[in-house]
């Protein structure tokens, strides 16, 4: 049994490694492939081998005028610019740029904020607490040389 086991397995393995490289007769057809060429993988770079031009500026932070129109408000009030939160998220208070008292003369102010993804909320808070504040928004607009955040 154990020879019969070994001579068949012996077979297969021979019948699988193909016949001999004579002609059977038949006709054959060859699919030629193209290879890829394997490109080698790009050398490492490490920070020590970048070279930045001298008048690179690394800041990220970008200065926003903050201008509140006169008699917006017709009492004493409250404004909060804030960034702004993620979609369905109440206001963090604690991540606030501005906090002020405002009069009817509106208020002209600047903040830097971090970075020019950053959008943000002005919220404008009577003393009267049935009234809800007023909401205001800025995003970055790339082609001002000055970032103004108009409150009207």
């Amino acid at each position: 049994m154990k020879t019969r086991l070994t001579l068949l397995s012996f077979l297969f393995l021979a019948s699988a490694c193909g016949g001999g490289s004579g002609d059977s007769g038949s006709t054959t057809s060859s699919n030629a492939t193209t290879q890829t060429p394997v490109n080698d993988p790009p050398a490492t770079i490490s920070t020590r081998d970048l070279v930045v031009d001298s008048s690179f500026n690394y800041e990220t932070n970008i200065d926003v005028q903050i201008n509140v129109a006169a008699n917006l408000v017709n009492a004493r009030a409250f404004i909060n610019v804030c960034g702004a939160p993620s979609s369905n998220q109440p206001l963090n208070y604690s991540d606030c740029y501005l906090r002020s008292t405002l009069s009817q003369d509106g208020l002209i102010g600047n903040i830097n904020i971090p970075h020019k993804s950053q959008t943000l909320v002005a919220q404008i808070w009577s003393y009267d607490p049935e009234t809800n504040p007023l909401t205001f928004t800025w995003q970055y607009d790339g082609s001002k040389t000055v970032q103004l955040f108009n409150i009207q």
